[in-house]
């Protein structure tokens, strides 16, 4: 799977105590600020000093937290934010961040006069959308997005006579920068697709500034800000690895002397301690039979919370520096997990669904493995109404 362990998780002493816990929380999220910083700052070291650095806080910065994360950013000296969509652009101007924003995602054209007076950067990828910001004739930032392979948003080489075109006649229109995403930047035997885009993009670059403009170009996320120099051009866009996050295995295994420290914790309390009998069915559709007598916890968190259903009998977690498989069906509200064996588990016994009790992990890249899916999936559907909790 294309994937990567996170880095060692720093050892964190069990506490049943619970002294990160909110008050009254059943389940909550903790985020280390200096992981978050020295992220940003193990990234910033290899830039050359013309190269800006871009902050990617989108989709409640990965799972962590947007304005809260983007504080962190800001006050580490990131250049730009970005973000998915406007009403997240919106969330950061409220919270305080006068930084540049650029908005990724598409914006429908009636956001268009609110980020013309708050300053906020749009992408424009497609024909109806600058032909809507050509006509409006508003003052906008607008960042051209094009598509060199990745086949998303973006212009085709078919349309660079009409960009063209409309700009030409659209002097309202600051041309703040373009950009484009590689489809496969982490993954070497994808090189000569990586360069192939770049070789393209490159020319657009330079299309514009044969015809005056002077666009920041942006092409590197995370990956590639770390494995090639090459493709810094004038910003990099900070992901994941912020978080302290591989994008892949072959990206950890290739960028070397670079140490990412996972910012994330996800923790829950035990709500109930049980014995049940061996041959007994445990969850919906009884799935899976205790082939003992088993001692087993009830824990408050389930598939709404962003726990994955299809971690049903594979999923782990850790209770009192031991780990518990979970035992049966996830549900909506809660799972079950067997902690047979673990002396002292109690109600309020702390449960680590993400992160590390002495030198035990559960990281996000193992429950991502279980889940079949990514890390990425994994921190970002965390659902954002559990408290998080910033150190």
């Amino acid at each position: 799977m294309d994937l990567e362990a996170e880095d060692q998780v720093e050892e964190v002493h069990q506490d049943d105590g619970n002294s990160m816990r909110p008050e009254k929380a059943r389940t909550w999220v903790e985020i280390d600020t200096e992981a978050l910083k020295h992220n940003f700052n193990m990234l910033s070291r290899g830039l050359a000093p013309h190269v800006l650095k871009m902050s990617v806080v989108k989709s409640n910065a990965y799972g962590h937290g947007m304005v809260s994360c983007a504080r962190v950013f800001r006050d580490a000296g990131t250049d730009f934010f970005a973000v998915d969509s406007f009403e997240e652009a919106l969330e950061l101007r409220e919270g305080g961040l006068a930084q540049p924003i650029l908005v990724l995602g598409y914006t429908p054209v009636h956001y268009f006069n609110q980020a013309s007076l708050l300053g906020i950067s749009l992408t424009i990828s497609n024909r109806e959308s600058l032909n809507d910001a050509s006509i409006l004739s508003l003052f906008l930032k607008v960042h051209i997005k094009i598509d060199t392979g990745l086949h998303r948003q973006g212009f085709q080489e078919t349309d660079r006579d009409f960009v063209f075109s409309i700009l030409k006649k659209s002097p309202h229109l600051m041309i703040e920068g373009v950009y484009t995403h590689l489809a496969a930047a982490e993954t070497p035997r994808y090189k000569k697709h990586t360069q192939a885009q770049i070789t393209l993009f490159s020319s657009w670059v330079s299309d514009f500034k044969s015809r005056g403009y002077t666009p920041l170009a942006h092409v590197s996320a995370s990956a590639a800000s770390m494995l090639y120099k090459h493709m810094h051009f004038d910003m990099v866009r900070f992901g994941i690895a912020l978080y302290g996050l591989w994008p892949s295995l072959e990206t950890k295994a290739r960028a070397r002397g670079v140490r990412l420290i996972p910012a994330l914790s996800w923790k829950a309390v035990v709500s109930e301690v049980k014995n049940v009998p061996r041959g007994e069915p445990v969850g919906y559709d009884l799935t899976q039979k205790t082939k003992r007598n088993s001692l087993l916890a009830v824990v408050p968190v389930g598939y709404w919370h962003g726990y994955p259903r299809n971690l049903s009998s594979v999923g782990e977690v850790l209770i009192k520096g031991k780990k518990a498989k979970v035992f049966g069906r996830v549900s909506m509200d809660m799972m079950v997990v067997d902690v047979t064996g673990n002396k002292g588990v109690r109600q309020g016994s702390e449960v680590v669904l993400i992160g590390g009790v002495g030198k035990k992990s559960v990281s996000a890249y193992d429950v991502a493995t279980k889940a079949d899916t990514i890390n990425y999936e994994i921190v970002t559907r965390i659902n954002p109404f559990i408290p998080r909790v910033y150190s």
